[in-house]
């Protein structure tokens, strides 16, 4: 089973207790499809009779970190664990799988403004098993880029 690209919303907070660590929380929505088939260098698209689409919803939270280069660039990472759900497709006959997600991050950060931080970030997701279509668990590559709000004092 494979996951192919898709599409990913999150909204993620922390709470720094200094410059380097800290803890915090991540709500995430994905839609993607699953195929059943690698795909191929002479064929990109996999090779299969029924694609089928899955989305699914976690919340995770845990350790995050921070190491400030310079005054406006930021390295990081998270280690974060949480609780997943997929949601039941009935067109594609795919059921509800819910389980335990983890969660570890990579970012870098350029403070653009006082009130502006860019950051692109990729995320490695260890997702749990999907019943009928796997039964084992399911890894996404989650690579995007954000606009952050700093709250500080």
């Amino acid at each position: 089973i494979y996951l192919k690209s898709g599409a990913a919303v999150s909204i993620d907070g922390a709470y720094f207790f200094s410059p380097y660590i800290g803890i915090g929380a991540t709500l995430t929505s994905e839609s993607y499809q699953i195929s059943s088939s690698e795909p191929s260098t002479l064929n990109p698209q996999p090779s299969t009779l029924n694609p089928q689409s899955s989305t699914s919803w976690s919340m995770t939270g845990g350790i995050n970190l921070s190491y400030p280069i310079s005054n406006r660039f930021l390295i990081g990472g998270k280690l974060h664990a949480g609780y997943s759900t997929t949601l039941k497709d009935e067109e594609n006959n795919l059921p509800e799988t819910k389980g335990i997600i983890y969660t570890a991050g990579i970012h870098t950060t350029y403070r653009a403004y006082e009130k502006l931080n860019i950051s692109l970030n990729c995320d490695y997701n260890l997702l749990p098993e999907s019943g009928s279509i796997t039964n084992s668990a399911l890894h996404s590559l989650n690579i995007g880029l954000a606009a952050q709000i700093p709250l500080e004092e």
